[in-house]
């Protein structure tokens, strides 16, 4: 048996049986855990060490994107897309077209990122960062959507909404007294309002946000927006 050190790699060749005049090369890489005592014993392993595991991150993550680039081409997540855009009147074309442009930037961002970690590598562990740079993160186990995740909400947030919902027929103005009628506790300024108006406008309920002339067409567009969220839910409120 014949062995070969080389660049980052151990080289051995083996031959068959049966044909001994027909080698096969194996090779194995050399990083391992007596690469990093020895990293540890030359004091470059607290330089290296945070360099694999943010590899690790950027690689997972490049992973989940190419996944979502494949699931870009899979009928059944295009579509439940084109279902998420009819519900909330979008044109699914545009918002496509821009979703795969997005991950097709995101792709190559992070690939930009792993050269760049594994170039800071190579000037402390040459042999790690070539072993680095042939690494493939496996894809995720959870199912691939292209359906945002809608963001957690906070809880007088959600109930904000909840009252526009459940009124959604009304006018803005008599919208924004049953929020500040249901929401206004001792006289306090609704904890749902958002801070920008309180505090650009100087405003302290719904009511005075809404007369307020520069603050109105906040307040109609976060009133339509979540009127319009609660149509595309309930798509049989349309006809009603």
């Amino acid at each position: 048996m014949a062995k070969k050190d080389t660049v980052g790699k151990k080289m051995k060749i083996i031959k068959l049986q049966d044909e001994p005049s027909v080698p096969i090369i194996v090779t194995t890489p050399l990083v391992g855990s007596g690469e990093f005592i020895r990293m540890s014993e030359s004091g470059t392993l607290p330089t290296v060490s945070p360099l694999v595991l943010k590899h690790k991150k950027v690689g997972e993550r490049l992973a989940i994107t190419e996944a979502k680039l494949r699931a870009c081409n899979a009928p059944e997540t295009i579509s439940e897309f084109q279902q998420y855009c009819e519900h909330r009147h979008r044109d699914f074309i545009l918002e496509f077209k821009n979703l795969v442009k997005r991950f097709e930037d995101e792709k190559v961002r992070l690939r930009m990122k792993l050269r760049k970690i594994e170039e800071q590598m190579s000037q402390t562990n040459p042999s790690l960062a070539e072993f680095l740079k042939d690494r493939e993160y496996p894809a995720p186990l959870f199912p691939i959507s292209l359906v945002p995740k809608p963001r957690p909400q906070r809880p007088e947030i959600a109930l904000r909404n909840k009252l526009i919902a459940e009124n959604w027929k009304r006018k803005a103005k008599e919208i924004c007294r049953i929020l500040d009628d249901e929401l206004t506790r001792d006289g306090e300024t609704p904890h749902c309002m958002p801070a920008g108006w309180i505090k650009k406008y100087n405003v302290a309920s719904f009511v005075s946000a809404y007369r307020h002339s520069g603050c109105r067409n906040l307040v109609g567009k976060l009133i339509s927006d979540v009127k319009r969220e609660t149509i595309g839910l309930r798509p049989d409120l349309k006809a009603k």
